[in-house]
């Protein structure tokens, strides 16, 4: 994928970004790996635009699969419902390319034709923002997290949608309009209370 100056563009400029320059050339699954691991806005812009011509058609194409995926009928991208992020997550996570890079804590962005990979060119180690994943962050680590993705906008503060596995149980939570750290915490809440809802359930019970 080229990516285009309008890709760079695009970004506000206390948006993360990664960074990539306009005209260098990374593969897909980079783009998608650094769009997912910290929200690098401009790898999402030149995939939108890769695929879809624009990004406004690419939000059209995302329209459209969310009600394919069952999401809410007046579902757009810029209202999206926990129950939709929930929806659209379980989705996701049944692809196992999806699954394995939201569990990651960190990428290693190769070389392209223009740039230098991570071992020289320190800014593209990519560290990711989902602490729920890192042993290292005491307060927020939850050993039975297996992702996925964090958010943040003025409007609906610091969310964060989330995947744990315990028992072969898997479970997706989605927290909006929390704070940070808080967003943590409220998951981790989540994922015990449903596991041991779920570990309660006795054949007799169903």
């Amino acid at each position: 994928v080229t990516v285009s100056q309008n890709a760079v563009d695009l970004v506000p400029p206390t948006y993360q970004t990664i960074p990539l320059i306009a005209g260098e050339q990374v593969p897909m699954l980079d783009l998608i790996s650094v769009m997912l691991i910290r929200s690098g806005n401009e790898a999402a812009n030149a995939v939108a635009e890769y695929l879809a011509g624009s990004v406004e058609n690419f939000a059209d194409l995302m329209n459209q699969t969310a009600q394919m995926l069952g999401c809410s009928p007046h579902t757009h991208f810029a209202n999206l419902s926990a129950r939709d992020l929930a929806v659209i997550a379980q989705a996701c996570m049944k692809d196992e390319r999806f699954a394995s890079i939201v569990s990651q804590t960190s990428y290693d962005m190769p070389a392209t034709q223009t740039e230098s990979g991570a071992a020289g060119h320190p800014r593209r180690t990519i560290v990711g923002s989902t602490a729920i994943l890192n042993p290292e962050n005491e307060t927020s680590y939850y050993r039975y997290a297996t992702g996925v993705k964090t958010g943040y906008t003025l409007a609906a503060g610091y969310c964060f949608v989330g995947s744990a596995t315990k028992g072969g149980i898997k479970l997706i939570s989605v927290v909006l309009y929390a704070g940070d750290p808080r967003r943590y915490e409220d998951t981790k809440r989540l994922f015990e209370y449903g596991f041991t809802q779920i570990e309660s359930i006795t054949p007799e019970s169903l």
